[in-house]
């Protein structure tokens, strides 16, 4: 009898401990995994990695082509927007820093120069140099955050930016600086190139 008296006693502390320790569960809040969002090709596929793609404008004017690049010395390209006649440039093949098989918006990723690995030591990727240009090269020398960019949506469309946050002054657009020759230079500007994204081959097999 005394002792079902000393539990009738206990009850209400351990039921008031239960209620403080529920709540103080369901008030934690849990927080969710980021949710991905991939970059889609032209055919509204994801873009993988290491897998090749045209990067073509958008506008897709006269003067708008594809991306290509040019050979200026050993294993160091000028990356160019190609006017009409080639529209689809070269191809380049993204690789993202992450445990992830597609490219994803706001990721890190490099972009390389597709299929040079067999005339350079290494693949060539695009490196921002301290002019402000984007070229191709096989980063020897360079700092690692000269050699990331991320995809983002364009808020104006259905078309991608390029952006580059490799520095502590914020996110730079990808764009295109017109030289006095009319060579249309792949460089860091105000204004976004849009881009789309082609497939290069057959990507069954």
């Amino acid at each position: 009898m005394k002792r079902s008296m000393k539990f009738n006693h206990l009850l209400p502390m351990f039921l008031h401990l239960f209620l403080f320790s529920s709540c103080f569960t369901f008030g934690q809040t849990i927080e969710s995994p980021p949710t991905r969002v991939p970059v889609l090709d032209m055919d509204g596929d994801p873009v993988h990695k290491n897998r090749l793609y045209y990067i073509l404008s958008v506008n897709g004017t006269v003067d708008e082509g594809g991306l290509r690049y040019i050979s200026y010395k050993y294993c160091k390209y000028q990356i160019i927007q190609e006017k009409l006649g080639t529209p689809n440039g070269h191809f380049w093949v993204f690789s993202n820093l992450a445990d992830h098989t597609t490219i994803d918006l706001s990721n890190d990723i490099s972009i390389g120069v597709g299929n040079l690995y067999t005339v350079c030591s290494k693949e060539p990727v695009w490196i921002v140099e301290q002019n402000g240009y984007v070229d191709g090269d096989v980063s020897y020398g360079h700092n690692a955050d000269d050699t990331k960019f991320k995809i983002e949506k364009d808020d104006k469309g259905d078309g991608y930016r390029i952006v580059h946050c490799g520095n502590s002054n914020g996110c730079k657009n990808v764009g295109v600086v017109i030289e006095k020759n009319g060579r249309r230079r792949i460089a860091l500007t105000e204004s976004p190139l849009v881009v789309k994204f082609k497939k290069f081959g057959d990507f069954s097999s």
